[in-house]
């Protein structure tokens, strides 16, 4: 996909997402007046959500 005229692949997101520890997650691209918008959902098990810092 391409956001702000970067293209993203999806094994980046994949990666990025496993770092922090998302495996369950949604990334959806839309344009909010002509400005692409990258927003990813993202599902966690309650009780694996990673300490506050």
């Amino acid at each position: 996909m391409k956001v702000k005229g970067m293209f993203v692949h999806e094994q980046q997101l994949e990666q990025v997402m496993a770092e922090v520890g998302c495996l369950l997650f949604q990334a959806i691209v839309t344009d909010e007046n002509g400005h692409d918008q990258l927003t990813i959902y993202i599902e966690k098990e309650l009780g694996q959500l990673p300490p506050l810092s």
